[in-house]
């Protein structure tokens, strides 16, 4: 799934990887709730590696308004 490039019509998420162990990534930017919730939603988005848990969740990009606010 790209991450969006043109404005958007409603509030912008981003995928945050974390782990277990407190640390975290983000995967993706600039996504709609829909296509948020679709990524997190996938059986390849949590697991172990190593014996360490980590897991794939969004959060709203702060700062990203939606297309039309000011």
């Amino acid at each position: 799934m790209p991450d969006r490039t043109d404005d958007t019509e409603g509030p912008v998420y981003q995928i945050v990887r974390g782990w277990e162990s407190g640390g975290r990534r983000i995967m993706r930017k600039r996504l709609t709730l829909a296509e948020a919730q679709q990524w997190c939603s996938r059986k390849d988005t949590h697991g172990v590696t190593l014996g360490v848990r980590w897991f794939d969740g969004y959060d709203y990009m702060r700062g990203c308004r939606p297309k039309g606010e000011v």
